[in-house]
């Protein structure tokens, strides 16, 4: 079975800044969230294991590894503490990737 794999792009930090815009949120919005997804990047590999979001290029293992993030008590600290600004940006990271 072929798993889904990510299109080519140039940078897609900068498609999914792009995509947050057209869905009507606001400039501020649109670059913390963008940042975000590089925090808990940072954050998987720091406390669980090396991965990199925005480098993923299958992308049920994108939400696979989001979801085993997500569950992890150390992050839902952090994250709660940063009002949910990173696991809302890594939600709607996954939502972009899964319209491309």
């Amino acid at each position: 079975m072929k798993t889904k794999t990510f299109p080519p792009m140039f940078n897609i930090k900068d498609a999914f800044k792009e995509w947050l815009l057209l869905n009507g949120y606001k400039e501020t919005t649109a670059t913390n969230y963008a940042y975000n997804v590089q925090m808990c990047s940072n954050f998987m590999s720091e406390h669980i294991e090396k991965y990199d979001f925005y480098r993923a290029q299958d992308k049920d293992e994108l939400k696979q590894k989001a979801l085993r993030l997500l569950k992890d008590i150390i992050f839902q600290d952090m994250d709660t503490k940063r009002h949910a600004q990173c696991s809302n940006a890594l939600k709607r990271y996954c939502e972009f990737v899964h319209s491309l």
